[in-house]
């Protein structure tokens, strides 16, 4: 069984969530994600999106949606920091 689990590193409550439960580290694998290039998020758009959805004359505007919205959240994300000094 395979369980994703999404918490900020640097809040409080992962902090707390690790002291509690301290399988978290010892038995886990955790990954940081560093950003992707345009291209490769456009790559694994395709690549999800063809043969499992038929979206017609739509496909390649979905797929390059995927990426855009990706790329969005990362400046917004470095927004975020700038302005707030959090991360999100």
């Amino acid at each position: 069984m395979h369980v994703v689990l999404a918490m900020s590193p640097m809040s409080d409550k992962f902090r707390a969530n690790l002291m509690m439960f301290p399988s978290l580290v010892n038995c886990t694998t955790i990954d940081y994600y560093s950003e992707w290039p345009q291209d490769a998020l456009l790559s694994v758009a395709k690549e999800q999106l063809t043969g499992k959805i038929d979206l017609g004359e739509h496909q390649e505007g979905v797929e390059s949606m995927f990426s855009i919205l990706h790329k969005s959240v990362e400046e917004v994300s470095a927004a975020m920091i700038e302005e707030v000094k959090r991360y999100n």
